[in-house]
């Protein structure tokens, strides 16, 4: 075994985290943990101290080697704050839409962005995480996808009505294409899903409209 740790993610949830030990001797935060009290305490496999303090010099020993050849190194990751069930632990909305007065910072409206089903078998809009984007046109339309239910929505950019949705096969995963051929105005949305979000969906499907 090394002392790298263990992170094991799936789609962004955290299934498994052991702490790394690479480094502990040159942080003084990391250094005031790894004391023998604190050991015998969590571990049920005991050792002397004696053994204990050879161990803490010989890590040290190692984290000098590697720092001195240039070898320790950061990383970092993410994961999303979830309990048992996969649901979020903050309270909803989990995702919005929200329209900014930049003049003075107000806001105008903000709307709830992503649909879940409740026990009735309902939607509600709750918001849900996005990993998709926004685009608007001079028609004063606000055009959007990557919420986890799969919806490609339109909605008013003066109020956040929502004026139209469409059930792709798996969730968007790029901002709308907006763009003009033959004096005739289109909208694409991409829906790919399955590497973006927690959803068994996955699909390569792009989804185009004519907005005339």
């Amino acid at each position: 075994n090394t002392r790298n740790g263990q992170i094991k993610l799936y789609r962004e949830h955290q299934k498994k985290y052991i702490p790394p030990l690479v480094g502990y001797s040159h942080f003084k935060s990391l250094k005031k943990k790894m004391n023998y009290e604190n050991y015998f305490s969590k571990h049920s496999e005991k050792i002397s101290k004696t053994d204990f303090d050879k161990i803490v010099t010989l890590f040290k020993k190692w984290d000098d080697a590697l720092l001195n050849n240039e070898k320790i190194y950061m990383d970092n990751y993410w994961t999303k704050l979830l309990n048992h069930d996969g649901e979020f632990l903050t309270k909803p909305p989990y995702g919005e839409i929200i329209s900014l007065n930049s003049l003075n910072g107000k806001i105008n409206w903000k709307k709830a962005w992503g649909y879940k089903v409740n026990k009735d078998n309902k939607e509600i809009r709750l918001g849900a995480m996005n990993n998709g984007g926004i685009s608007i046109n001079k028609g004063g339309l606000i055009f959007a996808n990557g919420t986890t239910d799969s919806y490609a929505i339109i909605l008013s950019q003066k109020t956040g009505e929502e004026i139209w949705k469409f059930k792709m096969s798996a969730p968007g995963s790029a901002p709308p294409l907006l763009y003009r051929y033959k004096n005739r105005d289109y909208v694409s949305f991409l829906s790919t899903g399955l590497n973006f979000h927690n959803s068994k969906e996955g699909n390569s499907t792009l989804y185009t409209f004519s907005l005339n």
